[in-house]
């Protein structure tokens, strides 16, 4: 097993005064296209209790849809929980850093065969509490899943 750190296309960081996490998907679908890769699974740091039968199942699903993304019910996605075409996704995404859109719901192109999968409906199956998408981006998120082990 290679393990591989990839550090942000520098091209791209003057770009925008903002830091983007298109930027970091940009720099991964670049490696891995160069790799010849043809999927990635994309997993956000801030996850800290992602259910490995959600992934099982994603992996399973990824096998009829180049795009795998899930959706709640008031059509918010979850793009840092997905699986991509990494060829076509490095693509997209080059252009929308080009373009100065930095919206990852952008990244999604409308000529892929995309599979939302719904995440109260479906997901709730393998992860009844939903934990996989409880996110940490304060020091009380953090506090809160302390109390929890």
């Amino acid at each position: 097993m290679e393990i591989h750190f990839i550090k942000d296309d520098s091209k791209y960081l003057h770009k925008s005064k903002e830091r983007t996490p298109l930027l970091g998907l940009y720099s991964g679908f670049k490696f891995l296209s160069r790799l010849k890769y043809n999927k990635v699974f994309v997993l956000s740091c801030d996850l800290p209790k992602i259910n490995i039968d959600v992934v099982k199942n994603f992996i399973d699903i990824s096998k009829k849809h180049e795009c795998i993304i899930p959706k709640w019910k008031n059509n918010y996605i979850e793009p840092l929980f997905a699986i991509y075409p990494v060829k076509k996704a490095y693509h997209k995404a080059k252009e929308n850093l080009n373009n100065g859109i930095f919206k990852l719901a952008k990244l999604i192109d409308k000529s892929w065969d995309v599979c939302f999968i719904s995440i109260e409906n479906y997901i709730k199956r393998w992860d009844p509490f939903l934990e996989t998408f409880i996110n940490i981006n304060k020091i009380s998120d953090l506090e809160l899943l302390g109390k929890e082990f």
